[in-house]
This record gives C-alpha cells, structure tokens and sequence, in this order.
C-alpha cells in the first residue's frame, strides 16, 4: 500500500529540499504545492487578474502576471495591526 506523505512549514524552512530527499529516498513523487500556485498567478490567469483588481498595477508585471513580493507587503501593510487595528495579520489570539 503506498503512503501520502504532505510535508508542511513556515516560509523557507526546507520543505522543498525535504521533499527532494524524498524522492532521492526512493518517494515516487513529489508535488511542490509552491510551484502549482505560482503558476495559478501567472499573466492571464484569474487569480492574477483578480489581484490585480484588488490591489491595482503596482502588483502586477507589465504583461499582467503577479509580483508576489509587493503583493506581500502590500497586504502585510493593509492587514497590520498596526495599521488597521483589526489584528489579521496576527497569530496571536
């Protein structure tokens, strides 16, 4: 019987290099979820476009694909407790 392994953590903590060791371990497959969805925010996709609505040309390339590191500073300002009072961007409760 073969086995699901979901290999999970913050931000540049190693779960791309966990996962190719994986496969050099002998996994069958590894799906890199960040691949899948940088694709989803590629030019003419309708999350981009969807972004781009939300947060305006400042997030997106000229040909209209997602700038995925002003779009996390944007949203990161926006959601600020800080900034907004709301305290969404916290993991605190």
């Amino acid at each position: 019987m073969p086995y699901v392994l979901g290999i999970t953590g913050n931000i540049a903590c190693g779960k791309t290099s966990v996962g190719r060791m994986v496969l050099e371990l002998g996994g069958e497959r590894y799906i890199d979820a960040d691949a899948l969805v940088h694709r989803l925010y590629e030019p003419g996709q309708p999350i981009a476009l969807r972004v781009g609505e939300l947060f305006g040309d400042a997030v997106l390339t000229a040909d209209g694909g997602w700038i995925a590191r002003r779009w996390v500073r944007l949203s990161f300002m926006i959601l600020s407790p800080a900034t907004s009072g709301t305290g969404c961007a916290s993991s605190s409760p």
